[in-house]
């Protein structure tokens, strides 16, 4: 009988070191005086791939008012502890007087069969002007379905998410910077001139939009909802020059009644970026 036990503890052991925290977490989150409210609610999607991880990041007080962030960390299956930080704000319905906050959770996975919690802590900065957020406390409990809805992502989207390009050795190009009085913006990119194989990788603030992914004569189209004040940098990474160098692209920009159009070229030795920034029509260009 002993050693059933000892049996059935080792296969228990085993069960919980090797625990998968992919899944829908939610719960509460608590922040410091001098944040918008104390308390929120807060839905991680975690999706798990070789201990690292990438997910979608949901504080609420209901599911029409909410700020959606993608996030990307890693997970520590050996002491249970998760580290994720978020990075682009995807969509956002807030109040007027209140500010994202780009946060980093540290937490820790405690369960059983019945049972699992993330808890730990959180900090954070406010989008826009990078000032720091009250930070605050956070306990997540796994759940079978989302309120929102369910994102998942498969071994290639890992790759992408976390591919960086060998850009050390390129410059970093300013192309423009334009203002942009509505929040909604639409990017189409076309080959210029003559279609001949320009491949591209597209990076808005460090995060891979597009993957390798060939210019033509019909359009590559990006969606952004941009956050007020946040300044984007969408960088454009050549990787290859098709058959008449360099990388050249027509980049159409729509946002509102504003058309922008822009002609860019990029090579082994040079990535353009152009930078944007929303703020509403009363507010005056700094």
């Amino acid at each position: 009988m002993k050693v059933f036990y000892l049996l059935i503890l080792s296969i228990v052991t085993i069960k919980v070191s090797a625990q998968d925290i992919s899944g829908i977490w939610r719960g509460k989150r608590t922040q410091q005086t001098g944040g918008c409210f104390t308390e929120y609610f807060q839905e991680l999607q975690i999706t798990v791939y070789q201990n690292k991880i990438l997910g979608r990041s949901y504080s609420y007080v209901d599911e029409n008012r909410y700020t959606k962030i993608l996030f990307k960390g890693d997970y520590d299956p050996e002491n249970h502890k998760v580290f994720i930080s978020e990075s682009l704000i995807l969509q956002y319905n807030i109040p007027e007087h209140c500010v994202p906050c780009i946060k980093t959770y540290m937490l820790n996975w405690a369960g059983n069969t019945n049972e699992e919690i993330l808890s730990g802590t959180w900090e954070g900065y406010q989008s826009g002007n990078q000032r720091i957020c009250p930070p605050g406390k956070i306990s997540l409990k796994k759940e079978a379905t989302s309120i929102f809805k369910q994102e998942t992502f498969s071994k290639e989207e890992f790759e992408r998410n976390f591919y960086e390009p060998e850009s050390d050795k390129r410059v970093i190009e300013e192309v423009e910077s334009i203002i942009i009085r509505v929040p909604e913006i639409k990017i189409e990119l076309y080959d210029n001139a003559e279609v001949d194989g320009d491949t591209v990788s597209i990076f808005l603030n460090k995060n891979l939009l597009l993957h390798k992914k060939r210019l033509s004569d019909k359009p590559l189209v990006l969606f952004i909802t941009a956050v007020q004040g946040i300044e984007y940098e969408l960088l454009m990474f050549a990787e290859n020059e098709g058959s008449i160098p360099p990388n050249t692209s027509l980049m159409l920009i729509t946002a509102g009644d504003d058309k922008f159009e822009r002609r860019i070229n990029a090579s082994g030795q040079k990535s353009p970026t152009l930078k944007f920034r929303y703020l509403k029509k009363e507010e005056e260009i700094p």
